[in-house]
């Protein structure tokens, strides 16, 4: 079991909506933030805030996910993502799952089937279990919205699909966003079911650093970490120093599906 230490944080300056009025749209720099180190998790006026975990995930089965990873073939940001907070930034993306409006998965789902059907229901149930050890009341709300999603769940039982799959018992994720070299501007996840999403990263890299500026913190999220964090509501980003190596994010979410 994963084990992390409980902190205090001080009362934000900000409110929610100050800070998105300061923040939104812009490239961090993290300047007053404190580096989160070791594993740690904050919960602050009664609100799971983060969960950073170190070598939270088996480094055997990083490693196998991190090959298939290098093998996937990315969409470049430039021309292709219209998400605000990406635009002008490096590097390449791909999203698994379903549609957040069509009932239907995206495209890179059916195209690494391996990779989809296989290798990811794998790591989402680690990130599911790890949210259950750490904040097992968020774990028991999510769980309840995902029943909602029926069928439209990474692993999910009630799924039938054309390809054999591994099957969760308790799926709550309906997308996955992968990215490679990015660097993303501060911005919350607005439209995600659950404010808690997990991260965890793959690579050989340096110089990156995931920040929530209103919390006063940033994590250097490394290979075998997980960072579970309330991205819908606190506005968060990349602080992108010289970046050295490749590093590649994956991140999970529960998604409101039309």
């Amino acid at each position: 079991m994963s084990t992390s230490k409980h902190v205090e944080l001080p009362q934000p300056e900000l409110s929610l909506t100050k800070a998105t009025q300061k923040y939104n749209n812009t490239y961090l720099t993290g300047k007053g933030c404190r580096l989160v180190t070791r594993s740690e998790h904050c919960v602050l006026d009664g609100e799971p805030k983060y969960a950073f975990l170190r070598r939270a995930l088996p480094m055997d089965r990083v490693r196998s996910f991190g090959k298939e990873l290098s093998k996937l073939e990315y969409t470049p940001v430039a021309g292709h993502s219209r998400r605000k907070c990406m635009l002008g930034s490096p590097g390449g993306f791909l999203n698994f799952g379903w549609h957040p409006t069509n009932d239907v998965l995206f495209k890179p789902s059916e195209e690494n089937e391996l990779f989809y059907y296989m290798y990811l229901p794998v790591l989402i149930d680690a990130f599911a279990i790890l949210l259950h050890q750490h904040f097992p009341e968020e774990w028991r709300r999510q769980t309840k919205q995902a029943e909602a999603e029926g069928n439209r769940l990474i692993g999910s039982p009630k799924w039938e699909p054309r390809h054999s799959h591994r099957v969760l018992r308790n799926p709550i994720f309906s997308s996955v966003a992968v990215n490679v070299d990015t660097k993303c501007r501060s911005h919350t996840d607005s439209n995600n079911k659950n404010g808690l999403s997990c991260m965890t990263t793959f690579g050989d890299f340096d110089g990156v650093t995931f920040c929530m500026p209103r919390l006063g913190v940033m994590f250097d999220v490394q290979p075998g970490d997980v960072l579970i964090a309330d991205t819908n509501r606190e506005q968060h980003g990349n602080v992108s120093g010289k970046r050295k190596g490749e590093r590649i994010s994956v991140i999970a979410y529960l998604r409101e599906l039309a």
